[in-house]
């Protein structure tokens, strides 16, 4: 505990000289925890954390990782904290089960529809569903453009008669060397030959 006192610096230092029940005989650690817990404690109220969590949406171009990770730590500031170990049980479970609830319905577009739909009944569930909905998402559109840019190339490259050409290139003329494909294409005869073997 001295080694405790000996690192309090600005306010808590202060809060210790100013504290009577700190220096009264027979001050123990947990007393001691106690007491800086109480004082430096969240001044924000349990329906407060438990309406953060309720309300909490995903943001736009959050991963669903992130979102899990901050649903996860506003889901930890509602847990209360008892010494009875049934108690405490039952209280990590409804936590546990109030996280999933608001994880689902804070999760926005289609990973979020498919995880309602899939009525996940873990928070790992319903992370692994909102991750592969999203990585699906993102290699479709890849898939897409892919394929976008590859039937515009073509397009170019066949000159289809919905491309504009400038009046530029309508007027140039083509070179002499280059004769369109109807023209390059001449039968030339060969004589033909038989060898006896």
């Amino acid at each position: 505990m001295e080694i405790a006192l000996l690192k309090l610096a600005g306010s808590t230092k202060t809060f210790y000289k100013g504290s009577s029940e700190l220096h009264a005989g027979g001050l123990t650690w947990p007393k001691f925890k106690t007491v800086f817990r109480n004082r430096y404690k969240d001044v924000h109220t349990d329906q407060y954390h438990c309406m953060k969590l309720q309300t909490a949406r995903q943001e736009k171009g959050e991963d669903p990782q992130k979102f899990a990770d901050r649903c996860r730590e506003l889901a930890g500031t509602i847990i209360c904290e008892v010494e009875d170990p049934v108690a405490q049980r039952i209280h990590n479970e409804n936590s546990e089960r109030m996280l999933l609830a608001c994880f689902v319905t804070g999760l926005t577009g289609i990973p979020g529809t498919q995880c309602c739909y899939a009525n996940p009944q873990s928070m790992d569930q319903a992370l692994k569903i909102a991750l592969s909905v999203q990585e699906a998402e993102r290699q479709e559109k890849i898939s897409k453009s892919f394929y976008a840019n590859l039937d515009g190339s073509v397009r170019i490259m066949s000159k289809s008669p919905n491309r504009k050409y400038s009046e530029d290139e309508k007027q140039r003329p083509r070179p002499t060397h280059v004769q369109p494909a109807a023209r390059e294409i001449s039968v030339i005869k060969l004589p033909v030959v038989l060898v006896n073997q």
